[in-house]
């Protein structure tokens, strides 16, 4: 290309949000040095010799008047990036659109928090697609430097040719087709039709029958595509193709041409049998450039994919690992129940459960089982096991009439599936004796139970007991011990999975069982459901800002008469 074209790199940002147009100048700030390194063995661009001034404007009628400022100026805007939220006299699509008469070589990024936001409006604007692109917000800053070089450099590149296309006559078709392909490139497409794209088109630029892409996957380089001699029918020619790239010998009658963004190397493209040996390499480079680019967008499009698709299937376990919870507390004339749940990521481990007894054929007894149980680790893997343990509890509870009966049945069912996993739970099963008036309990490996003792005014501390669910049946059952609780007018039962004495503040302090417990009695004349809420925000108010890294469970039982 010619030395005379000074390449510019004016872009105009056009967002309402002081903070957006912050982002903006940091990261276009020296950005044409960045794009020159990128670009100067192609196009010989150098920063000293380029015009470059970033304009941020907060609305739509500043915008217009900055770029009539500019072309009264003298000088032209190439990029614009256009929130197109914006609101006002000048909306952000008319921005664009008054902006675009002003400059009409102008390339845009649209930038919307909705993907198809105004996206009818915007076409009606752009005489075709590949002049305007979207950016979804929030971006990084990697991503929208990404997007500025891309814009820069196909404005530029439209500019050099049509100020150089006089003084290129050989290459004057292969510019044409540069630019009529390069949209191709950034199109919706998987990554091995953008290998297939990016190799034919490299051919027929270079009017050779004969070439080959080879990309770094994995830190290694594999073959990814080829036409011609080099269309391979098995493993064996694509290893033979390959061996082209380390023997230079090779090279005399074809052209090898690294893609690569910024020092990052991505993959290399080799024709072979060039039609001429002084044939254009500079518009095989130019595209090169290109291609690099859509390899890059085309892995971030699918990172954000993976990442849209991540987030939705946790959410929808989310969804159905709440929709797990009780959604009623039984109602006692003996007792008041309660319970809530605090899960350290979208799915967590915990468990508890409220239901009455049931006795075949479906009839409901005044009996209530209670149950909280703790799966080691956190995550889709403990969220599965305790779905599994709810479900069969809730199984069980109509055939056995102990906690014991049925916490041994659960240890032999959970054996066969998590044993040698490494995955452990802890689980405590409590029947309320409704004719008995008291508490049948049997725990596996949980934590302590708090009783608060109305007449005593003061909590007791024991251990519940037992070993932790997931090991032998024979090494859990004879641990599993039916236990009784006798219960008093007002005392308070608090039930609780590690999360809430383990909890950390930002110091690394733990909040200690001793700390539970003396809020167990501090709020013991409360409701049972007030008692868990207030000790909750204590332990929250506890950790402040800190990362939660486990679970937090409570449950709570109180004695009504």
């Amino acid at each position: 290309m010619a030395d005379k074209h000074l390449w510019n790199f004016n872009i105009l940002c056009v967002d309402a949000e002081e903070e957006s147009l912050k982002l903006y100048q940091k990261v276009l700030t020296n950005f044409s040095s960045k794009v020159a390194d990128i670009t100067q063995k192609y196009s010989r661009v150098k920063a000293k010799d380029s015009d470059y001034t970033i304009f941020p404007v907060l609305s739509g009628k500043a915008a217009t008047r900055m770029a009539l400022e500019a072309k009264s100026d003298g000088r032209e805007l190439a990029v614009g990036f256009f929130d197109i939220g914006i609101e006002g006299e000048v909306s952000g699509i008319e921005c664009i659109r008054e902006v675009k008469r002003i400059f009409p070589s102008l390339l845009c990024a649209v930038v919307t928090d909705m993907s198809g936001q105004g996206v009818d409006g915007i076409r009606e604007i752009f005489k075709s697609q590949d002049e305007w692109l979207y950016i979804k917000k929030p971006f990084t800053e990697k991503e929208l430097l990404q997007t500025a070089c891309n814009l820069v450099v196909s404005w530029n590149l439209r500019s050099e040719q049509a100020l150089n296309i006089a003084h290129i006559k050989n290459s004057k078709e292969l510019v044409q087709r540069l630019l009529v392909v390069t949209p191709k490139l950034f199109r919706t497409q998987t990554y091995q039709e953008l290998c297939d794209n990016v190799t034919k088109e490299a051919s027929d630029i270079m009017e050779s029958q004969h070439a080959f892409l080879a990309m770094r996957i994995n830190s290694r380089m594999e073959f990814m595509g080829g036409c011609g001699k080099f269309e391979a029918k098995n493993d064996e020619d694509k290893k033979e193709f390959l061996r082209i790239l380390d023997t230079p010998a090779s090279w005399d009658s074809g052209c090898l041409v690294p893609l690569s963004v910024g020092e990052v190397p991505l993959g290399i493209l080799f024709i072979d049998e060039l039609a001429s040996d002084d044939r254009d390499t500079e518009i095989l480079e130019l595209f090169a450039i290109q291609a690099a680019y859509a390899f890059e967008d085309i892995s971030i499009q699918e990172e954000r994919e993976e990442q849209r698709v991540r987030e939705q299937e946790l959410k929808i376990g989310k969804n159905i690992q709440e929709s797990l919870l009780p959604k009623t507390i039984p109602q006692s004339v003996d007792i008041d129940l309660y319970g809530l749940m605090q899960s350290a990521k979208e799915i967590g481990g915990d468990y508890y459960d409220f239901l009455f007894r049931e006795i075949p054929p479906d009839q409901v007894t005044d009996d209530i089982y209670v149950s909280i149980g703790d799966v080691a680790g956190k995550g889709v893997a403990a969220g599965l096991i305790m779905s599994e343990v709810r479900s069969f509890i809730r199984a069980l509870t109509p055939f056995y009439t102990s906690p014991r009966e049925i916490l041994d049945q659960v240890a032999r069912l959970l054996e066969k599936d998590i044993w040698g996993t490494g995955r452990f739970m802890s689980l405590l099963l409590m029947l309320w004796d409704s004719k008995n008036k008291n508490f049948l309990f049997t725990s596996a490996g949980h934590e302590h139970i708090i009783h608060y003792r109305a007449r005593q005014k003061k909590c007791t501390v024991f251990k519940a007991g037992g070993v932790v669910l997931g090991l032998k049946h024979n090494i859990v059952c004879p641990h599993l011990k039916e236990k009784k609780l006798v219960l008093e007018k007002d005392d308070v039962i608090v039930l609780f999975t590690d999360g809430a004495t383990e909890s950390l503040d930002d110091k690394g302090n733990m909040f200690t069982l001793d700390r539970l417990v003396k809020l167990t009695a501090q709020y013991a004349q409360l409701p049972i459901d007030k008692i868990l809420n207030n000790i909750f925000k204590e332990i929250c108010d506890f950790v402040g800002d800190t990362e939660q890294f486990d679970d937090i469970t409570m449950v709570g039982v109180k004695k009504k008469i």
